[in-house]
């Protein structure tokens, strides 16, 4: 998990990432994401948010083995329940890491 959470935080770096749950939707609603990762131990609520918003607009969504410290510790956030990666390329990059495509 750990090359997982280093790619991100590279793509933080790179201007291609919306932290935190209320940009990850509003990305997810212009059409800009590309893969939503979030934590498993997020809310029911925050889980049924984003996974109606991302299956409405056809956008991928993974639930990834961090609590919301560990996931938020990659971005120098204290917390966050997710993120939206808004460039295919590094939204492969960690699809291919998690052992998907």
């Amino acid at each position: 998990m750990t090359k997982v959470l280093s790619l991100l935080g590279l793509a933080k770096k790179a201007g291609r990432l919306s932290v935190g749950t209320e940009n990850t939707i509003e990305s997810v609603r212009k059409g800009k994401s590309a893969l939503v990762v979030a934590s498993e131990s997020v809310s029911d609520g925050t889980k049924k948010l984003i996974n109606d918003k991302t299956a409405y607009y056809k956008t991928e969504a993974i639930f990834i083995p961090v609590d919301t410290a560990e996931l938020g510790r990659a971005f120098g956030k204290t917390a966050t329940a997710c993120v939206s990666v808004n460039d295919q390329g590094f939204a492969d990059a960690v699809k291919k890491l998690l052992g998907g495509n």
